[in-house]
């Protein structure tokens, strides 16, 4: 528990200038702590833009489901793409 969070950029760290974000961006993320925070430090690479048409509550469930449904498809049950053996 405590490891999906959704919001809205406060402050950049040093060294994502690149990441293309910007402060009031809305975003989600798969941490591995701080989730239940009011503000959370996260590495710019586990962010992810917020669906304009999602919710904060349902954009701060996706990593959880997806990752779950990334684990069943590709790594137990050994889905590859076309014409890699896995």
């Amino acid at each position: 528990m405590g490891w999906e969070l959704a919001g809205e950029v406060a402050a950049l760290g040093e060294g994502t200038e690149s990441s293309g974000l910007k402060v009031g961006d809305a975003v989600y993320a798969k941490t591995m702590t701080q989730a239940f925070a009011q503000y959370s430090a996260v590495p710019v690479d586990n962010l992810a833009p917020k669906p304009k048409s999602v919710d904060y509550q349902t954009a701060a469930a996706f990593p959880a489901a997806a990752l779950t449904a990334w684990q069943g498809l590709f790594d137990h049950g050994g889905l590859a793409k076309p014409g890699r053996k896995c």
